[in-house]
């Protein structure tokens, strides 16, 4: 049995009831009867991974989710759930001269945004963001050497 969310809305499809539709390949998707209606089906764009993406089904988009056996199990177990990182500092990795510094005190960032670069043997490196967070205080300006370890940059 599988689960198929569609836009929010679950819904539970058997292999049975897969192949009880009705359908037909047409040279832009496909034709369904189901339940006495029809309905013009375009092929599913999926992303990255196949059991999601979108499709459209009468000109109307939608987003779906597809959960198999193996899917349902690991979701049921809590095993599927997302961990964001929130960062609570900046840590310089190696000493150097900071060369510029991205954010200030207040702003919000999210994991992956460049938050300084650091030049260490003639080397320019871009410290990025670990997780999400908001700057708390910024430690060193431009133009400051720093030690490895030092704490560049607090967040909470």
């Amino acid at each position: 049995m599988y689960k198929v969310i569609i836009d929010g809305e679950e819904i539970l499809v058997t292999s049975d009831d897969i192949q009880s539709l009705d359908y037909h390949q047409t040279p832009d998707g496909y034709h369904v009867l189901d339940d006495k209606k029809a309905y013009h089906v375009t092929p599913p764009k999926v992303g990255q991974n196949p059991k999601t993406g979108t499709i459209k089904v009468n000109q109307k988009r939608f987003r779906f989710d597809i959960m198999d056996q193996y899917d349902q199990l690991v979701n049921s177990m809590g095993l599927d759930a997302v961990v964001k990182t929130k960062v609570t500092d900046v840590i310089a990795p190696m000493p150097g001269l900071i060369l510029d510094i991205m954010v200030k005190s207040g702003d919000k960032v999210e994991s992956g945004a460049s938050i300084l670069i650091l030049e260490a043997m003639k080397m320019e490196n871009v410290i990025k963001a670990e997780g999400d967070g908001v700057i708390k205080s910024v430690n060193f300006s431009v133009g400051d050497t720093v030690d490895k370890g030092a704490i560049i940059i607090e967040m909470e």
